[in-house]
């Protein structure tokens, strides 16, 4: 088990300093300018500088500065099992994904899909972007279009679905017996 201490201050070091790798475009797209952010806490970021995913498709994803972000757009469950959502080849994916399931500007699908290929134009492999785009498609947010937590008729526009283990190490067996395209699992999920 990791000390907290330890945890908490190489999740500091990591904000401090900006991502190390660098974008160029690639099947899955690029980003435009790297993470910087400042720990404020817990697992809480201030964003401090512009950040962009731009898409395969060509479609920008921007996360502002001055956004807060924690990474709880990765369910917390997963976490165990692919580290801390400030880490990895993952951080600027995190981040933007954030900020989309905070905002609901868009639509859940294409938010988890912008994570997933933000995961792989940062090097993810694909079994470990598989693993997330998973998770993120069964078990992470999912919301009603429009603006605000709530509709008019004040019912709740965002839900995230209940974390069933069983479920996961499932579709966590299933993941690792082939190599699975995000079409299969989009197919498995909806089935």
């Amino acid at each position: 088990m990791i000390d907290r201490r330890v945890f908490i201050a190489s999740t500091a070091a990591t904000l401090a300093a900006p991502c190390t790798a660098f974008s160029q475009t690639s099947e899955f797209g690029h980003f435009l300018g790297e993470f910087v952010g400042r720990f404020v806490g817990g697992q809480t970021a201030i964003v401090e500088k512009p950040l962009t995913f731009v898409g395969p498709n060509g479609q920008a994803w921007e996360a502002p500065a001055g956004i807060e972000v924690n990474g709880a757009s990765i369910p917390r469950v997963l976490w165990s099992l692919v580290g801390s959502p400030f880490g990895g080849d993952y951080l600027r994916a995190s981040v933007v994904h954030d900020h989309y399931c905070v905002t609901m500007e868009r639509n859940w699908r294409d938010t988890h899909l912008a994570f997933y290929n933000g995961c792989r134009a940062d090097g993810l492999s694909k079994t470990y972007a598989n693993l997330l785009y998973m998770g993120v498609m069964r078990f992470g947010p999912r919301w009603r279009p429009g603006r605000g937590l709530t509709g008019a008729d004040g019912r709740p526009r965002r839900r995230e679905p209940a974390f069933n283990q069983q479920e996961f190490d499932e579709l966590k067996n299933w993941l690792e017996d082939g190599d699975r395209s995000i079409e299969d699992i989009e197919a498995r999920l909806n089935s």
